[in-house]
């Protein structure tokens, strides 16, 4: 049977040289405009710095999952 959870998720990688801040930033300015929606009842949200070993650089990720 087909099943709709009622939910969806956003990723969002920063480029490299962004903040965790900035990242961060991005992410709560999208889960205030998220909230305003009538139909959403609550947004999960996530943001993380990823550090590669085989890289100098790292990876900022926000995740948010609505519903």
């Amino acid at each position: 049977p087909v099943v709709d959870p009622g939910e969806f998720s956003i990723d969002i990688e920063s480029p490299r040289g962004t903040t965790l801040s900035e990242s961060s930033a991005l992410s709560q300015r999208i889960e205030t405009f998220l909230l305003k929606k009538p139909y959403v009842k609550y947004v999960l949200l996530r943001s993380r710095t990823i550090k590669s070993e085989s890289s100098v650089h790292s990876t900022d990720y926000s995740f948010l999952c609505i519903e």
